[in-house]
């Protein structure tokens, strides 16, 4: 049921609550003279909608939602108990909660209730580059997004919180109730860092009032020396969150060629963000595949995918490596656009196929000529058989003339061998155009 409020306009802020802790409200009202039950109302609202979460009357305190909120009254008013504190059951606490007594006007006792959920897993890292020093820190699961903070500490004397505003990026992770993976990082000129030894620290921590007091910070064990000289000269962009490594031959992407398969190896740099970049592959122009997860080392990242091309009529072929990050979910490109080699055949030409059309009807005509061979062949060796064995005694002279017994097992074979495999080069000099 709907109900039309009146409050007394308090700015009132409560203390941040984690995410299935519990915590106590309190409703300060002074008694009215006219009041004498002391009469007490708590709502929540949430969207237009008022929920009464307790109603206490003279020394009973209860509602339908008493199992979640249990209340008392005192002389100053009342206190109201979360018990579990949640964004889903009953309903979404972190909203508007007031109170009031008797018939006067409501008061407001938390504008909005905050509650939070502690960064899961946080890792933060420290990257030197020339003339930057840039430090990030993650988390894959937090509420409300998270927010950071850097310092830096110069030859072990104090901490001093690095004045730059991070850069942010977040995405959502989960819903009912909604989560994210937050990830924050920070990039300072050594100029400004100056000569000596600087260490690191980092605090990533959910975006409410005194977030960062509910966290430990992360202290970075990577310390960066840095000489007179150092960032003097530098006027170079900071680096950005993705960087591709180059290897030593300036590509990206690496092919072996055997066989018509390609291998390729795509390899990314350690990212500012220690989590694996995925990986995807498009061949020819083709459309991208499905994103693949590199396993990862101590340099960096790293896929391989092994590919049938069908190269141009040069021979060509062109393979785009896709990296994503999955934190920013930004991306990059990388290619390579090159020729076939060590055996591996191009797409056949006009007189390729002229030829080869050639071969396979010589090569028929081939299989017949055999066949035929062969038919005659058994009958040479029947009629070698008869004339082997014909008998003195049927009129028959062994001093007659007959056929030499013919030792045909090798002819048989051979015939076989061509018939079967028409393009055996050296057994038939012919059939040239050999399939592979």
């Amino acid at each position: 049921m709907s109900h039309k409020l009146y409050s007394i306009p308090v700015e009132t802020a409560c203390d941040p609550v984690e995410e299935g802790q519990s915590t106590t409200l309190t409703c300060d009202l002074s008694l009215a003279e006219d009041c004498p039950k002391l009469l007490v109302m708590w709502k929540a609202s949430k969207l237009g909608y008022w929920y009464e979460t307790a109603i206490c009357y003279r020394t009973i305190c209860g509602s339908h939602y008493s199992s979640h909120f249990p209340t008392n009254k005192n002389s100053t008013g009342s206190t109201l108990t979360i018990s579990n504190a949640s964004r889903i059951v009953p309903f979404d606490m972190e909203t508007k909660w007031v109170c009031n007594q008797c018939s006067g006007g409501f008061v407001t006792v938390c504008d909005k209730l905050e509650i939070y959920a502690r960064p899961a897993s946080p890792e933060c890292v420290v990257n030197e580059s020339p003339g930057f020093v840039t430090v990030s820190c993650f988390t894959n699961q937090v509420y409300p997004e998270a927010k950071c903070s850097f310092y830096r500490q110069k030859n072990g004397g104090n901490h001093v919180k690095i004045a730059k505003s991070p850069d942010y990026s977040h995405k959502e992770t989960a819903k009912d109730p909604v989560y994210y993976s937050s990830a924050c990082l920070v990039t300072v000129p050594k100029k400004e860092l100056g000569e000596g030894t600087h260490s690191f620290s980092g605090y990533i921590y959910p975006d409410v009032t005194g977030g960062e007091n509910l966290v430990n910070g992360i202290t970075l064990n990577k310390n960066v020396t840095l000489g007179s000289d150092s960032g003097s000269a530098q006027t170079e962009s900071p680096p950005p969150p993705i960087e591709i490594f180059q290897d030593v031959d300036n590509n990206n992407i690496n092919n072996s060629v055997k066989n018509n398969r390609v291998l390729v190896a795509c390899r990314t740099s350690k990212q500012s963000f220690s989590k694996a970049p995925t990986f995807s592959f498009s061949l020819d122009g083709i459309a991208f595949d499905s994103p693949h997860l590199g396993s990862e080392s101590r340099d960096g990242s790293y896929y391989q995918r092994l590919f049938s091309p069908s190269p141009d009529v040069d021979g060509q072929y062109h393979v785009i490596c896709r990296v994503t990050n999955t934190v920013t979910n930004t991306w990059q490109d990388v290619s390579i656009h090159t020729h076939l080699t060590n055996n591996a055949q191009p797409k056949p030409k006009e007189d390729d196929k002229a030829n080869e059309s050639s071969g396979v009807i010589v090569g028929v005509v081939a299989a017949l000529v055999v066949s035929a061979l062969i038919v005659i062949i058994v009958l040479l060796v029947r009629e070698n058989h008869n004339l082997r064995h014909k008998p003195s005694h049927a009129g028959g002279n062994q001093d007659d003339l007959y056929l030499t017994p013919i030792e045909t097992s090798d002819i048989v074979k051979t015939l076989q061998t061509a018939a079967t495999n028409p393009y055996v080069t050296h057994e038939y000099e012919t059939y040239t155009t050999t399939r592979r």
